[in-house]
């Protein structure tokens, strides 16, 4: 009887100790989200691919890659191609850590890489056509709230400004910009 108490009070402790080791990798800490923006297709009729990798840096700090491609086309004949990329340092407040949820505000900079291209048709001269690219640089402020729908997906409202760097280029134009962004991403 003893030998029998004693071998259920061993496998009880190394069940005990089994689930004790099941809950803490329950409770590992996800780190990283891939997103993609829904707003510009919803939005406008502008082909736009947005993907974005946000990965937890600190506590309350996590750092935002993001690259998009867009194009457009409008009845004037102009049409435009571009393609860039976006860093941000996003500053989370809220009051639990590592976990990329609430308020959050990010500066940001980016780099566009935009080809311009105009097609014109004049009864006297013809068809013309006129192809440039533009290398420029932003940078800016983002803010926004991050909504955790479950342990696995998130919904990322925001707003962002940014500034043109290189206003040499395109003097007569007003570069910059107010954007807003809705996210659907995938924590893990």
């Amino acid at each position: 009887m003893k030998k029998i108490l004693f071998s259920f009070l061993i496998f009880t402790l190394y069940l005990n100790n089994m689930s004790g080791q099941q809950t803490t990798d329950s409770l590992k800490i996800r780190k990283n989200i891939i997103k993609t923006d829904i707003a510009e297709l919803l939005l406008t009729t502008v082909y736009h691919l947005n993907v974005s990798w946000e990965h937890l840096m600190r506590k309350k700090t996590s750092l935002d890659l993001n690259y998009y491609i867009t194009k457009n086309k409008n009845e004037l004949g102009f049409s435009n191609f571009t393609m860039g990329i976006k860093a941000g340092y996003r500053f989370y407040f809220n009051k639990n850590a590592n976990q990329m949820k609430g308020y959050y505000l990010a500066p940001f900079v980016q780099m566009d890489w935009i080809h311009y291209r105009n097609d014109y048709f004049y009864i006297i001269d013809g068809y013309y056509s006129a192809e440039y690219d533009d290398f420029t640089p932003f940078a800016g402020l983002q803010t926004g709230y991050q909504f955790m729908l479950n342990k696995n997906w998130i919904l990322d409202l925001n707003i962002r400004l940014g500034v043109d760097l290189d206003g040499a280029v395109f003097a007569y134009a007003d570069r910059s910009y107010l954007g807003i962004g809705l996210q659907i991403g995938h924590k893990f």
